[in-house]
């Protein structure tokens, strides 16, 4: 049995960090897009196998997401109500609120001996924990556990060091950050207003539907009228940003009912498919982009 415990404020603020210094997603990535559950399951991409797990817990506080500095300008400060309700709804995931009566509004009181209080909690019902962590507090009670017969493994951003935390556990995996890229570029891709919404737009008279079938984006006419070496430039064009994707028209180089999005040679499938869950999560969510009123 494996549990996964995430301190979601600082892996919040981390990959705010991250992408801070890469091509900005926008704003709304965080708000609407970003998901903790992929995240997780890129980076440890075998729990997609595990029957008998006890899923990904949340751990965090009322305090508001974002910070001062790097983080700011992406990940900015929002209600964290409906962020933390979106993500602990997602598959296998649950969130654990953190409240400390006269805390005075300590930064992120409790969420650190919360996590370690729920390890201890449940030790007899699980032999492997994952810490989506990297916070040194962790490290007595990883050695503690580890004593006890468990075994802990933790993730966090890559940042070239190796610090106690990562020290203390049996095994270290870094953030896939090549998925947190490519799903970053998809948000700046399928933004409202954006490239793809207006090829989208001037394609209408061909009544375009846009799907996720197969780890594959596809974007297909309804009309008889089939989409041309013209339109598969203009749809390259629009999604530019997708560096880890190629774009293929179905039946060869000629006019295609259909054109297909799918990963590049470098970029492995099953990453590829959590990238473009997120697209499919996407077209359920809030409603404005164009490509969303023609998903099916």
């Amino acid at each position: 049995m494996s549990l996964i415990l995430v301190d979601g404020p600082n892996l919040y603020n981390d990959v705010g960090r991250y992408l801070a210094i890469q091509e900005p997603p926008p704003r709304s990535y965080f708000t609407d897009w970003f998901d903790i559950d992929r995240l997780v399951r890129a980076t440890v991409p075998e729990i997609d196998r595990w029957k008998n797990d006890l899923g990904i817990v949340l751990v965090h506080s009322r305090n508001k997401l974002g910070e001062s500095g790097a983080a700011h300008h992406l990940a900015g400060a929002h209600e964290v109500d409906p962020f933390w309700a979106r993500q602990g709804a997602n598959p296998r995931s649950s969130s654990l609120l953190i409240e400390i009566p006269g805390s005075g509004g300590k930064k992120e009181a409790g969420v650190d001996v919360a996590i370690v209080t729920y390890l201890f909690e449940t030790m007899t019902s699980w032999d492997l924990a994952i810490l989506f962590a990297a916070d040194a507090d962790f490290v007595p009670a990883v050695w503690s556990l580890r004593r006890k017969g468990k075994s802990i493994l933790c993730a966090s951003r890559d940042t070239g060091q190796r610090g106690p935390l990562v020290q203390a556990c049996q095994d270290y995996r870094p953030w896939d950050a090549a998925f947190l890229d490519a799903d970053a570029a998809m948000a700046r891709a399928l933004e409202h207003d954006g490239a793809f919404d207006k090829f989208l737009d001037a394609m209408a008279h061909k009544h375009p539907r846009v799907s996720v079938k197969g780890g594959q984006l596809i974007v297909s006419s309804t009309t008889k009228a089939q989409f041309d070496g013209n339109d598969q430039n203009k749809l390259r064009d629009a999604l530019k940003p997708l560096h880890n994707f190629g774009l293929s028209p179905v039946g060869g180089q000629g006019p295609a009912p259909s054109l297909v999005l799918t990963p590049g040679a470098d970029f492995p499938a099953d990453r590829a498919a959590i990238v473009l869950e997120g697209v499919a999560r996407q077209a359920r969510r809030s409603p404005g982009a164009r490509w969303k009123q023609l998903f099916s």
